[in-house]
């Protein structure tokens, strides 16, 4: 009897570690998401006036700049395929992308050679 018990208690722990692990997954994806989202709207409210069609090219403020150097890059050019309402079309039509370069450049992160950006294949330096 007791050689019963101690199996179906490992059998719990083995489960309720599993459960664990698989909760712990579930909720670090979640909130890489939600930093998706969140990186996505700080570049847009912080920076898109620096990189908008309107306007003169302009040095970002340093909001913009440590924006820049903070999101996930690869997400936010990924988020640029969404639509942004109530313009037509996507975010990415929104973006001068000559000023989009000097943005980032000026703070200190430029887009590597060749790097694709919401479809804009930065050029070579």
């Amino acid at each position: 009897m007791a050689g019963g018990f101690r199996v179906n208690f490992i059998e719990f722990l083995v489960i309720f570690g599993i459960s664990g692990i698989l909760l712990s997954c579930q909720e670090k994806i979640m909130v890489s998401g939600e930093n998706c989202d969140l990186d996505s709207q700080d570049m847009m409210m912080y920076c898109m006036p620096y990189m908008q069609h309107a306007g003169p090219q302009r040095d970002p403020d340093q909001r913009c700049c440590d924006t820049i150097k903070r999101v996930n890059m690869p997400c936010v050019c990924r988020d640029l395929d969404k639509p942004q309402p109530p313009f037509p079309g996507k975010r990415r039509d929104m973006v001068n992308w000559d000023k989009a370069l000097y943005v980032t450049k000026f703070c200190g992160r430029p887009f590597p050679p060749g790097y694709n950006c919401g479809g804009f294949i930065a050029p070579p330096q």
